[in-house]
């Protein structure tokens, strides 16, 4: 039973990778109590209980505004001939006109004293995507995009999820042009 924990909520006994981390709880390998599922679950259930029911638009605090109203929504302004898939599809967001499947990533520059600002991409070990195209805003008030990379599957879909730093050359291969993305959300902002 080893690199099994059991869920706080449901009881099962499952692969510590099916719980979030949770660097506080060193007693469970660094893990939450509750599996993803039980929390996603859980979540909800207060949403429905409480009557929390808002537009993405008005969710500028979710991690959901920023990869699916914004990022999603750019970028598909962004590619021409792409079939954008449902919200919630497992494993990628669009198919590219070569057939290619995309997940789309966002997230926003975070920095930590000692270290040089950087982008964290949850990639979640996802497998079925070919590609990942990873958008690096500046902060959730400006939403100003600062680079974007389309970075191959094989290379990082075994990961949790990844850094680049503001500094790091490691992905410069993976970038792409930004300006048509700015001039998106751009667009976008003035919509809004």
């Amino acid at each position: 039973m080893d690199g099994l924990l059991r869920c706080s909520r449901c009881g099962q006994m499952l692969s510590d990778d099916r719980f979030s981390p949770d660097k506080r709880n060193t007693g469970r390998r660094g893990r939450e109590s509750r599996c993803k599922a039980c929390h996603t679950q859980q979540i909800n259930e207060y949403r429905y209980a409480n009557n929390i029911r808002r537009p993405l638009s008005e969710a500028k605090d979710s991690a959901p505004y920023l990869g699916v109203y914004v990022a999603e929504r750019v970028l598909s302004k962004y590619f021409d001939n792409i079939i954008k898939m449902p919200y919630g599809n497992p494993g990628y967001d669009f198919v590219c006109g070569k057939g290619f499947k995309i997940d789309a990533k966002s997230a926003c520059l975070q920095y930590q004293r000692g270290h040089s600002p950087r982008w964290k991409f949850n990639i979640n070990r996802n497998k079925v995507a070919d590609h990942f195209l990873c958008l690096g805003f500046d902060d959730r008030d400006h939403l100003s995009p600062k680079k974007i990379w389309l970075i191959p599957g094989a290379e990082i879909s075994h990961h949790v999820n990844i850094s680049i730093s503001s500094t790091s050359h490691r992905f410069d291969k993976y970038e792409r042009p930004i300006d048509k993305v700015i001039a998106c959300c751009n667009a976008m902002k003035s919509e809004d």
